[in-house]
C-alpha cells in the first residue's frame, strides 16, 4: 500500500495578546505585510493563524490576497486591519521593524481571511462566489450577503478609534457599502418605542460590544444595515 502523505497547513504568525480572540469571533480580518514568497496563499486555502502570544493556532480560510501600492488599497480593506486612511497606516506601521520607510507608494500585501468554521457555515454557492469573484476584496465587501463577515470588524476598529454610531453609518455610506435608503433605516431604527440610533449616540463602547455579538437584537440593523 502506498504511504499517504499528509501536508500540514501553512501558517501566518501574529503577535500580541488577544489576537486569537479577535479571529475566533468569526469575522473577516486583514493583515498588511511586506510581500514575501511565503505569503503566496491561494484564495480558499486553509492555513493556520499562529497567534504565538496566545499560544493558539486558529484554522482560517484566505478569501483575498492582493499585492499593490499602499495608496491603491480601499479604505474598507485597510479598515479590516484597524486603519482608516493611508496616512493612518504609515503612522501606525512605521514604528515596527521592517516598515520604517513605509509610504503611500510602498508595495504592500493585504491578506484577508476568516475563521474556517465561519467560512464553512456559508452557503456552498456563496463560498464559490467568494473564491471566484473577479474584483477580489473590493467586490466582495459590497456583497450584501457578506456583510456579516466584513462589517463587524470594520465597526470594531472604528469604535476602537473613538468613533460613534454616526461615524459608523457615515463610513458605510461614504464608502458605498450601504444605500442612502439603508442609511435612513439605520438612523430611524426603533425598538420598544425608542430610537436605537439616538440611544447609541456618544456610546462607542456600547456600539463596539454590539459589533461582536451577532445574537444581539441591534446587530443586524445597526451593524449590518439589514432589516429582513
Amino acid at each position: 500500500m502506498a504511504e499517504r502523505i499528509v501536508v500540514s497547513p501553512r501558517e501566518i504568525k501574529f503577535g500580541g495578546e488577544g489576537k486569537a480572540e479577535n479571529i475566533n469571533r468569526g469575522f473577516a480580518i486583514a493583515t498588511l505585510r511586506n510581500p514575501r514568497p511565503e505569503y503566496n496563499f491561494s484564495r480558499g486555502e486553509r492555513i493556520l493563524a499562529n497567534c504565538f502570544d496566545d499560544n493558539q493556532k486558529v484554522p482560517v480560510v484566505v478569501v483575498a490576497n492582493e499585492i499593490k501600492q499602499l495608496k491603491d488599497f480601499s479604505v474598507p480593506q485597510l479598515a479590516l486591519d484597524g486603519f482608516f486612511s493611508v496616512p493612518h497606516v504609515v503612522n501606525g506601521m512605521k514604528m515596527y521593524p521592517g516598515y520604517e520607510k513605509i509610504n503611500k507608494k510602498s508595495i504592500v500585501q493585504a491578506i484577508t481571511f476568516v475563521k474556517e468554521d465561519a467560512f464553512n457555515k456559508l452557503h456552498k454557492d456563496l463560498q464559490k462566489d467568494i473564491l471566484a469573484h473577479y474584483d477580489v476584496f473590493d467586490g466582495l465587501v459590497k456583497m450584501p450577503e457578506l456583510r456579516l463577515l466584513f462589517f463587524p470588524t470594520m465597526c470594531f476598529w472604528l469604535t476602537e478609534n473613538g468613533a460613534n454610531i454616526e461615524d459608523w453609518v457615515d463610513f458605510l455610506e461614504v464608502n458605498h457599502l450601504i444605500s442612502g435608503e439603508e442609511k435612513k433605516k439605520m438612523e430611524s431604527y426603533t425598538r420598544m418605542g425608542s430610537n436605537m440610533f439616538k440611544l447609541l449616540k456618544g456610546r462607542s463602547r456600547m456600539l463596539q460590544e454590539v459589533s461582536t455579538k451577532p445574537e444581539d437584537g441591534l446587530f443586524r440593523p445597526l451593524i449590518l444595515g439589514a432589516f429582513d
